[in-house]
């Protein structure tokens, strides 16, 4: 039986695959607070795509905090739903990011949260199945396979922070190139 894939913001977007990621940065996460989804504050250490308009950008995780019996009031239990595509990335960890601007696309309910918590800030996800690199030992680890995203992009496995970014740079240019023919 196939299962119905809920709608992201990336699809609201109509965002297709490919090279869905208007951003890539590199940074280390500073700040992880709980609404629906993870908003996470990630301190830039470089950009080598668009424009980092800070040196602390927010974005949100598909993982998630949620009652384990669905009422907080009775068990005052949270459970972490963790995302098989894309594990939850904490304080401290270093990654490199494959980002979508998803400002104003929101639900009422998360603009509001982080508008009173964060004021007005752009707001981030991670292209599913191309954009989250986790480093570890200085090499990058890929997003695993699930039964949602079975191929996941695994062309930067392996390989180190400079090395992605570089990419990452060189396709910014060759777009910028095709984009105003050449200047």
């Amino acid at each position: 039986m196939t299962q119905a894939v809920p709608e992201t913001a990336r699809d609201r977007l109509g965002v297709t695959e490919g090279d869905a990621d208007n951003h890539v940065i590199e940074g280390v996460v500073a700040d992880v607070p709980v609404p629906v989804g993870i908003v996470t504050r990630l301190s830039v250490d470089r950009t080598a795509k668009g424009n980092a308009v800070s040196a602390d950008i927010y974005f949100i995780q598909s993982n998630y905090v949620t009652p384990s019996d669905y009422d907080y009031n009775k068990s005052g239990n949270a459970v972490l739903m963790v995302d098989d595509v894309q594990p939850p990335l904490f304080t401290g960890d270093r990654a490199v990011l494959f980002l979508i601007d998803i400002t104003g696309a929101l639900g009422d309910r998360q603009q509001r949260f982080i508008q009173q918590r964060l004021g007005d800030v752009r707001m981030y996800m991670i292209a599913r199945g191309a954009g989250q690199y986790r480093m570890e030992n200085g090499k990058a680890r890929a997003e695993k396979a699930s039964e949602w995203m079975p191929h996941p992009e695994r062309r930067f496995e392996g390989k180190s922070e400079g090395d992605i970014l570089a990419a990452a740079e060189e396709r910014a240019h060759q777009q910028a190139a095709t984009t105003c023919g050449g200047c």
